[in-house]
Parts: structure tokens; C-alpha cells; sequence
């Protein structure tokens, strides 16, 4: 275990330090670090190691839990707009085409035509396309080509001002179309072949229909989960009937993309993925809502194996779901499945009440803990320990919340904090304040220096 920390620790460093070269937009050498981190390592590695494709069993892979995990940091640490949305783009919308060399020779080849490389790099490029591979040309080769395509770039650009002249308002609107132009670039090299013409009716919305409406729908969306499998394992995950395992990177997933800044709103909203940049919305991913409830109910069940950290981050993502500026948006027959839940829970404490002698003190200890310490993400992915299946002991010094209970007491434990956690959920989603917790309150409490009466009314009264 020491040493996967250190190996973790390492990763993190080296995905900041990509982060800091990309930050410093400097554009050649940005444009060649996102071509090698997502045609060399993120879509060939990452990517295809999601999902099993027998036919190309000979390439490289990595097992899906640290594919996603490896992708959940990305997307928290990495903010760079060309480099995230592509991604993005890739994993909400590809399907397997993406790794087809063939197929992809002829989009770069239109991709490097309208640049001023010569025929051999463009060769060389796109033989190795997404290939997790050593670059065929070396990095001051690269830097080079993509510095000279740069000035070309600059070159074509009329200049209509006067010499020493400062315009900002003009220079403003030059550096978005280069940012333009850039993004279009990488993504016309990245992302043509997993274009998907979405059906009249998306796949992940419900709409009243009539029964002929909803048989084509329901073709509609067998053909077009297809062409997602990426997608496809990501909802897939979500069903945790046996363990969280998978589910647990699945939900940090999707908090990266829906808290990433790069990447657009628009691209999450297409496939209904909550957006922390969404405007004001009327509607939300049913699906995706009922995956995450399937998920409370499972925790709340005497044999579930639902951590407390996937049980946290699951409210978290449902809230983001259906709450729009403070307002819920939650359908009534999926608010019914979080009160079925969270009625579940409480048939769960129960069964502890009368086990523990000191339940109503590991009561209020637990809900203060639980709200000193609300869950951080970002640390939470930073830990190792996630990497490992999931256990049930507390001798690997794991963290409770990301461990399984072991014994009456933690068992305690936890059926308290899952009440806690599904009970403010269902009062936030209704607007209703909390009036009962703690039990027990600073205010009501004898304080120093308080003049006590010790007088005995009923005896005075006799």
C-alpha cells in the first residue's frame, strides 16, 4: 500500500506540472502537448480501456477502475479548454471508430493539408495515430513544426492597423478566433469519426408520448446506446447490486466533468450531464436520476455494501441533478423513490436502538463529524486507498467512509450516518429546513457562571 501512495503521488505531480505548462498559453507548445497527451496516452489508454473489444486484444490496456480514476483526475486537475472538451467529447459521444487507424487517416489527412507541415512529419503522424506509443518524431521536432505552423498562421493574417497603433478591442477579438481556430483543429483531428447525429428523441430524455411513439423511441435508444459504449459503461457502472467498486470512480467521473470550467456546458447538457455552468433548467436525465436513487436504496438495505464516500458523492450529484438557482426540479415519482429510501434508512437505525447502550451519544457524535467534515473530492481522489477493492477491516488503517463496516458498532455507525445524509437530501430537495438536529444544542446547554434553580416546584405548590 506504501508503495501505490507513492505511485499515486507521483502521478499527481506529474498531471499538475502538465497542468502548469498548459496554463501558460504558450500556443505551440500547448498544441503539442495536447496532440501527444490525447492521440498518445488519454484516448488510446485511458479510453480504451473502458470498455472490452476483443478484436484488438493485442493493444495495451489498463483494468476500467484505474481507467476511470486516471480520467477523474484529469478532468479535476486539467482546465484546458481544447485539451478537456475533446476528451469529454470522446467519452460522452465516441464509440470504438475512434481507434480504427484506418479509418482516421483520411481526417488527418484533411486536418494537416490546410497546415504548412511537410509531407514526411505528416506521414509519420498519421501512421502512429492514437497509438499508446513513442512519438515518431522528437519533442524539439514537434516544437519546431508546430512553432513554424504558427508563424505561417500569423503571416496570413492581414494586418489593417497602423504601425504602433493599440487596439484592444481588436486584439481581443483576433485571440478568440485563434482560440477558435485551434479548438477546431485538434477537435477536427479528434473527434470526426465519433460524431453521432443524435435521434429526434435523445436517448437519455423521457417525454409523454404515444405507444407508437415510445416503441420507436425505444429503438432509437437500443441503436443509439450503441454507438456510445463509453457512455454505456459509465450508466452500466452506476448498477451497484454487489459492491461499489466501479461505481465509486463512475460518480467521481462524472463530479470532474460536471465541475470542470473547460469544458462546455453544452457538450454535458447534449447527453443531460449536470453542469455546475448550466443556465436556469426545466428538465434533468431520468436515467441518471434513477441510477443514483437505486443507489440510496441499495445503502440503506441490512446487507448493502455502499460506502459512506459513494453515498456522499451520490447526493451530491443528485442534488446538482434537479436542484436549478435553489430551486428542485425533481419529478414526484422519483422524490417518492428518495422517501422510499430514506423511510428504508430509518427501518435500518432501528435495528440498532436497542442493541447500543450508547447509541444516542454515538448519535450526536456521528452527525457532528459528519458535518465538520463534509466530503472532499478532490482530496478523496488524491487517496490510494480507493485504488484497492473494496474491505471490511479496519486493520489496513483505510478511512471509515471509504471502507465497509466491521462489527455491531461500525455497523451502528454507519446506519446513522446513511439516515443523516438521506434525510437532508430529502429536506433540502423540499425546501425544508432542518429543526430536530442536533439533539442536542449549544444554547440549551448550562454554561459557567449560570445562576441554576434548584428549588422544587411541585413542593412548593403542596
Amino acid at each position: 500500500r506504501g508503495k501505490l501512495s507513492d505511485l499515486v503521488a507521483e502521478h499527481l505531480d506529474h498531471v499538475h506540472y502538465l497542468n502548469d505548462i498548459l496554463i501558460i498559453n504558450c500556443e505551440f507548445l500547448s498544441d503539442v502537448l495536447t496532440d501527444h497527451l490525447l492521440n498518445r496516452l488519454f484516448i488510446p489508454l485511458y479510453v480504451y480501456s473502458l470498455v472490452n473489444n476483443e478484436k484488438t486484444a493485442d493493444r495495451p490496456k489498463i483494468s476500467p477502475q484505474v481507467s476511470l480514476y486516471l480520467l477523474s483526475q484529469v478532468f479535476l486537475i486539467i482546465h484546458y479548454r481544447p485539451l478537456v472538451n475533446s476528451l469529454a467529447d470522446v467519452i460522452l459521444n465516441g464509440d470504438l471508430s475512434i481507434f480504427n487507424l484506418h479509418s482516421e487517416q483520411d481526417v488527418q489527412k484533411r486536418a494537416l493539408s490546410h497546415s504548412s507541415l511537410t509531407s514526411s512529419s505528416s506521414t509519420s503522424k498519421v501512421s502512429s495515430l492514437r497509438c499508446f506509443t513513442k512519438p515518431t518524431e522528437s519533442l524539439e521536432r514537434s516544437l519546431e513544426i508546430s512553432r513554424h505552423k504558427g508563424k505561417k498562421k500569423l503571416q496570413k493574417r492581414p494586418n489593417y492597423k497602423n504601425v504602433g497603433e493599440e487596439d484592444e478591442e481588436e486584439k481581443g477579438t483576433e485571440e478568440k478566433e485563434d482560440d477558435a481556430e485551434k479548438v477546431k483543429e485538434i477537435e477536427m483531428v479528434i473527434m470526426e469519426r465519433c460524431k453521432i447525429i443524435d435521434p429526434p428523441l435523445s436517448c437519455l430524455t423521457e417525454q409523454n408520448t404515444t405507444d407508437e411513439e415510445k416503441t420507436a423511441a425505444a429503438a432509437a435508444k437500443i441503436d443509439s446506446r450503441k454507438n456510445r459504449p463509453f457512455l454505456d459503461m459509465v450508466y452500466n457502472a452506476l448498477n451497484c447490486t454487489e459492491e461499489d467498486y466501479y461505481t465509486l470512480f463512475v460518480l467521481c467521473l462524472l463530479f470532474a466533468l460536471s465541475h470542470n470550467k473547460g469544458i462546455d456546458s453544452a457538450l454535458l447538457e447534449k447527453v443531460h450531464v449536470p453542469s455546475t455552468q448550466a443556465e436556469e433548467k426545466n428538465t434533468y436525465s431520468h436515467i441518471l436520476a434513477e441510477r443514483l436513487i437505486r443507489i440510496m436504496n441499495q445503502s440503506s438495505q441490512p446487507d448493502g455494501k455502499v460506502r459512506l464516500a459513494t453515498l456522499e458523492l451520490d447526493c451530491l450529484l443528485l442534488k446538482q441533478l434537479v436542484l436549478s438557482k435553489g430551486t428542485c426540479i425533481i419529478k414526484d415519482v422519483h422524490l417518492a423513490c428518495l422517501e422510499g429510501a430514506r423511510e428504508e434508512s430509518v427501518h435500518l437505525l432501528r435495528r440498532f436502538y436497542k442493541g447500543e447502550e450508547i447509541f444516542l451519544d454515538m448519535f450526536e457524535d456521528e452527525y457532528r463529524s459528519m458535518m465538520s467534515k463534509p466530503l472532499n473530492v478532490e482530496y478523496l481522489m488524491m487517496d490510494a486507498s480507493i485504488l484497492l477493492p473494496p474491505t471490511g477491516t479496519p486493520l489496513t488503517g483505510i478511512d471509515f467512509v471509504k471502507r465497509l463496516p466491521c462489527g455491531d458498532v461500525e455497523r451502528t455507525r454507519r446506519a446513522i450516518r446513511v439516515f443523516f445524509m438521506l434525510r437532508s437530501l430529502s429536506l433540502q430537495l423540499q425546501g425544508e429546513p432542518e429543526t430536530q438536529l442536533p439533539l442536542t444544542r449549544e444554547e440549551d446547554l448550562i454554561k459557567t457562571d449560570d445562576v441554576l434553580d434548584l428549588n422544587n416546584r411541585s413542593e412548593e405548590h403542596t
